[in-house]
């Protein structure tokens, strides 16, 4: 090809034309994500996590970059794109930089707690089993606080505690968010350590009051599930009672909606292949409401089986591939809607798919008994106990988790999305399968969905 020729008026070719040259200096990073928009590109680099819109000029200039013998990285947006991670020293192994950030996070303490796992719903898809239901006694609460200060004297290098508050219902057991929540507060404060809290609750308890104690008490971040409107949600999502629980929850959300309060809240929808089709009346219920609130968004999530009798009666997605599919369809209806603040799946690089595989991280049962997924909770996936004192007594199943690795996996090792990834999710790894974010065609589809309200919010720059 000669040079500055074959790509300059078509952005959707640049990345793979800037693949096949190389500068002197720079080269075109392995972990860049490219979209065609209508006025030019999107490119996101997943290991820095920089995310920009080209336009047209841009696009010639680093064309003229690649394909002009000589050219040099001087220029203002040449030199920004090689320090936003776009383009990478020639000598540099990106694979392994990305390789080495795994499980790298000594600058923070995370803890799931479970302050109960009574639940008022009856969800037609839930996995966990509510027989053996217990709320936190006080006692426990002490145990946690000390563990807090306890990994505080102990590791200097703590600067951010994060907190995510799970169930059961998490609000049945209002008191024991309150008071731990408390204690974290005044710990952080003293010692100066950031303080983070987020919550996920089906949000039939979430009422103004409760919202604004939340609030007072750190929790700045939310997920409720809605799965679709009033039809498939109450089919999906009753009280335990059998009674709908739609209206509540949607009253709830228009309550704390009028606030002034600064928060954020994800709306999740749960689909199978029966209200994915209704995906449509969602959008269009949520446009009327959110639309032009930024603390609002909204995303999709496949129902995966819970291997209990409750499998029998759902729908499910055929495989991965269908998934996919549909939550593309729903990021196209957001487009259209003109909804863009759907809950992007294209995150910040991270050291790993999620907390279960970090060292610094624990999920907390009202018993004081110790796991590392949400989705591992029975007795048999117990890592271990809290003590009095705030020490951890562990079980051999943390092996487990510390020798998780996807190292052998030569697919995930050359994928563009694996700062994000890191392997996917480990429990469907440890399952025997591959538990991928979402696929590249997904994630484009993301990319220019974050664009368009960036530009949005910029008065259309």
């Amino acid at each position: 090809m000669k040079p500055g020729a074959g790509m300059n008026d078509d952005p959707k070719n640049f990345a793979a034309v800037a693949d096949q040259f190389r500068n002197a200096e720079l080269k075109w990073s392995c972990y860049n994500v490219v979209s065609e928009m209508d006025d030019g590109a999107v490119v996101w680099n997943t290991r820095t996590g920089a995310i920009v819109l080209l336009d047209r000029n841009h696009v010639c200039e680093l064309s003229d970059f690649f394909l002009q013998p000589g050219a040099a990285k001087e220029g203002s947006f040449v030199s920004e794109f090689a320090k936003l991670g776009f383009l990478a020293p020639f000598t540099l192994d990106e694979r392994q930089a990305v390789a080495s950030t795994f499980r790298q996070g000594e600058g923070y303490l995370q803890l799931t707690i479970l302050p109960t796992t009574f639940c008022n719903f009856q969800c037609i898809y839930c996995y966990e089993d509510f027989s053996n239901s217990l709320s936190m006694s006080q006692e426990v609460e002490g145990m946690i606080t000390s563990l807090v200060q306890k990994q505080f004297d102990m590791r200097p290098s703590i600067r951010t505690l994060v907190v995510s508050w799970f169930g059961g219902e998490p609000l049945i057991n209002l008191g024991s968010i309150e008071r731990l929540s408390s204690s974290f507060q005044k710990l952080c404060q003293s010692r100066g350590i950031a303080y983070s809290s987020g919550i996920t609750t089906n949000g039939y308890l979430l009422d103004r009051t409760t919202f604004l104690d939340l609030v007072e008490h750190g929790v700045s971040s939310f997920q409720i599930t809605l799965d679709g409107v009033a039809k498939n949600h109450n089919a999906h999502r009753p009280l335990r009672n059998g009674d709908a629980t739609f209206e509540t929850i949607t009253g709830n959300l228009n309550d704390i909606a009028r606030l002034t309060s600064d928060y954020q809240i994800v709306i999740r929808s749960n689909f199978d292949r029966d209200n994915v089709k209704e995906a449509e009346d969602f959008v269009s219920w949520f446009e009327g409401l959110f639309k032009n609130d930024s603390r609002f968004s909204f995303y999709f999530a496949a129902i995966y089986r819970s291997g209990t009798q409750k499998d029998e009666c759902i729908n499910f997605c055929s495989n991965g591939s269908e998934i996919n599919d549909d939550i593309s369809y729903v990021l196209d209806l957001a487009l259209e809607h003109g909804i863009l603040h759907y809950y992007s799946p294209t995150p910040e690089p991270k050291p790993a798919y999620c907390a279960a595989v970090m060292p610094n991280s624990l999920v907390i049962k009202p018993d004081g008994s110790l796991y590392k997924c949400t989705l591992l909770l029975n007795p048999k996936d117990r890592i271990g106990d809290l003590e009095s004192s705030g020490d951890v007594t562990l079980t051999d199943n943390i092996d487990l988790w510390r020798d998780y690795s996807y190292a052998n996996d030569t697919e995930c090792k050359t994928c563009v999305l694996l700062p994000v990834c890191h392997g996917g999710c480990p429990n469907a790894r440890l399952g025997g399968h591959r538990g991928c974010l979402c696929t590249l065609e997904t994630a484009k589809r993301a990319m220019n969905l974050y664009c368009l309200s960036q530009k949005q919010k910029r008065g259309g720059e």
